[in-house]
């Protein structure tokens, strides 16, 4: 069984460390070996929280987003906001904030779904 690194995809990493999946990180030495040297690496589960950890995004089409787990959720994600937005998209759902334009990780979409009211993006 080949030693991957889980959070390299498709040329990216997509490791929760980062704001945003990037390929200026990746070496093969390291993802396809020894990633758990790298500073990056993050146990499985230990994803940033809180929203002070949410990170301004670009604006990329939802199907940018496929190689990255960090954006697909297996459940439909439901909050009260008003700027969260659900789409589906090969049997995933991806969320999105109207207010900040941009497309949401998992752990902040669960932010979204458990503290909406105390969200900083909320205040008009």
């Amino acid at each position: 069984m080949p030693n991957i690194c889980p959070w390299y995809r498709q040329g990216f990493c997509t490791s929760p460390a980062l704001d945003k999946p990037t390929d200026s990180v990746t070496s093969p030495r390291r993802c396809f070996s020894d990633y758990k040297i790298c500073n990056l690496y993050r146990e499985s589960g230990k994803e940033r929280e809180g929203l002070e950890n949410f990170a301004e995004e670009s604006k990329l089409h939802i199907t940018e987003l496929m190689p990255s787990k960090v954006y697909a959720n297996e459940t439909v994600p439901e909050s009260s906001c008003e700027h969260f937005v659900v789409s589906t998209y090969d049997g995933k759902y991806y969320t999105y904030c109207k207010k900040r334009e941009c497309w949401l990780t998992r752990s902040q979409a669960r932010l979204c779904v458990t503290y909406y009211q105390r969200c900083p993006w909320r205040v008009d």
